[in-house]
């Protein structure tokens, strides 16, 4: 279909409808350019659960593989529900119907407030290399070769890259992660939990730095060392996976003897499959974003992008709490950088989402089909009980690469920027070649404040001001609470209800929890004063003391 230009009023090019694209929930937004046709903006699909019964999943989604053994799935009150069971490997492993690329904005809504170690929630946005194609598993289970459709690319130039496997089907035990490729022979891809890394060592602790990128696995999960390069360090053999850290790391005991740093190759013997086996899989990710809570921490996740099978190395993000009404998660990017963020979904009167984690490499090509994946699965060593995860919905939004025109007309570097008049109410702002002319403003304050072991009650400053930024950091085993009073004096810990209270995330193996606020400049507003406190505990009356140095805040108030 198109249109005669003189049948459309106004400046071209113009929004005029949204298509409807195989469900109700789905819809391209498109626009007339000035020849009369028609020119696809953007995509969003928009998938809630609200069907009522055992093992249905959403129209805008499909199962891949198998749901594993011990685990429910079922839709009820508008959400999707999943019972984890008990059963070491076990997984669910479902994708959006249709792709994005380019520019893209992906929310998922979630409650895991249930979740303990040893379960896994994750979320990919990544390519789709094979659906439930048939693979084998060598004498050591090892060892997994796929053969792959016609034309999935992959030469021994590929090898050392990585994938992620899941939705598996017909060997007795299938672990789902991120495998590396080991070899190519045709159309047959094999695949192994073999990374390459470096080491560092202080006395008996080594820390294992993962190359390329980080696989998923449990605390306290065995690895084999082979191919060390000291072995009066770090001797070639069986070790335990004590901690997982930003950055790809792991720690293990070793030998307080020989050099201090070197390189070995780790492989992740606990992923052993069923040896000799056959079944189907699905291989997706070679590029991919994905957040994963593995249940040490209701307020973090493991966060990281990878581009054709390399990735930076895990990240430890803050998010919204697990527990009811639970959080949305989001990644939001423009092919040049990719920012990870979280929300509680409540009702508020400010810019609710969280920025916490960001990538500006490893990024996916603007190109790329991207579907959303929602991964549950167990550890390789089972969970104690069985818990519920809920998902209540997820929309995936393609924003393309959009350029700012000013007057038709768009920047094309420093040298033709472009004059903007705004009227910021009763101020005119003007930017231009000089930059920015406004009526002068009071620079933001910053307050730093290093945790006494006490409740740190405190005044900050009489009358009205403005909050325009907050980061605190908490080295406790437990989440600490930072309460901020709209009060002209200082406030009475444990009398005073505070106006605002942040939650800040209890250390994971030795990395401080993280909490930050970037309200902008008009900020929150105390009207008679600002007051804070640090404390142990939620309730408005807690006087739980914190220890001294174990919470760290700076903040930026104005006036």
């Amino acid at each position: 279909m198109s249109l005669n230009a003189n049948q459309v009023i106004g400046t071209k090019p113009q929004l005029i409808c949204g298509l409807v694209k195989g469900t109700t929930d789905e819809y391209e937004v498109l626009s007339v350019t000035d020849d009369g046709n028609f020119n696809q903006n953007s995509k969003i699909i928009d998938c809630s659960f609200n069907k009522t019964g055992s093992g249905l999943v959403a129209d805008e989604a499909m199962q891949l593989g198998a749901t594993g053994s011990g685990i429910t799935v079922a839709q009820s009150f508008g959400n999707l529900t999943i019972d984890t069971g008990t059963t070491a490997n076990a997984e669910f492993l479902m994708r959006s119907v249709d792709s994005i690329k380019g520019g893209h904005i992906c929310r998922v809504k979630q409650i895991l407030s249930q979740r303990i170690v040893n379960q896994h929630f994750a979320i990919y946005l990544a390519d789709l290399i094979g659906s439930n194609v048939p693979f084998t598993t060598d004498a050591t289970g090892l060892l997994i070769s796929v053969p792959l459709p016609s034309g999935h690319g992959f030469t021994s130039e590929n090898i050392g890259q990585s994938c992620y496997l899941g939705g598996g089907t017909g060997a007795a035990v299938i672990v789902p992660g991120r495998y590396a490729i080991t070899a190519v022979s045709g159309n047959v891809v094999t695949f192994s939990p073999v990374f390459a890394c470096t080491w560092t060592r202080s006395t008996t602790t080594a820390s294992a730095t993962f190359l390329g990128g980080t696989p998923i696995f449990s605390v306290g999960e065995t690895a084999m060392v082979s191919a060390s390069s000291d072995i009066t360090a770090i001797v070639n053999g069986s070790v335990s996976l004590v901690s997982i850290a930003a950055g790809g790391i792991t720690t293990f005991t070793c030998l307080n003897a020989g050099a201090s740093s070197g390189t070995l190759t780790m492989t992740m013997s606990a992923k052993a499959w069923t040896p000799s086996a056959s079944g189907t899989i699905t291989v997706f990710g070679w590029n991919a974003i994905s957040a994963v809570k593995n249940g040490l921490n209701a307020a973090a996740a493991l966060f990281d992008s990878q581009r054709k099978g390399w990735a930076s190395g895990v990240s430890l993000v803050s998010t919204s709490t697990d527990a009811s009404p639970g959080a949305l998660l989001q990644f939001s990017g423009d092919t040049t950088s990719e920012y990870f963020s979280s929300a509680t979904p409540v009702s508020g009167n400010f810019i609710q989402f969280s920025q916490s984690g960001s990538r500006m490499e490893s990024l996916v090509d603007a190109k790329t089909p991207l579907y959303l994946f929602l991964q549950v699965f167990n550890g390789v060593t089972a969970p104690v009980s069985t818990t519920r995860l809920t998902v209540g919905k997820f929309s995936l939004e393609e924003t393309g690469i959009n350029k700012v025109h000013i007057a038709g007309v768009s920047q094309t570097g420093s040298g033709n920027a472009q004059r903007v008049n705004i009227d910021a109410g009763t101020t005119a702002v003007t930017v231009g070649p000089a930059g920015i002319a406004v009526a002068p403003v009071v620079p933001a304050t910053p307050l730093i404040i290093n945790s006494a072991a006490s409740t740190n009650g405190q005044l900050v400053l009489t009358g009205s001001s403005g909050l325009q930024a907050f980061f605190a950091s908490n080295t406790g085993a437990t989440a600490a609470y930072v309460k901020l009073y709209n009060k002209a004096t200082a406030p009475t810990v444990g009398t005073d209800v505070p106006a605002m209270i942040v939650t800040v995330p209890a250390a994971v193996a030795g990395v401080p929890g993280e909490k930050q606020i970037i309200p902008g400049f008009s900020g929150y507003r105390f009207a008679l004063g600002l007051g804070l406190a640090i404390t142990g505990a939620a309730a408005d009356a807690d006087t739980t003391a914190v220890a001294a140095g174990q919470v760290k805040v700076i903040l930026s108030r104005t006036v």
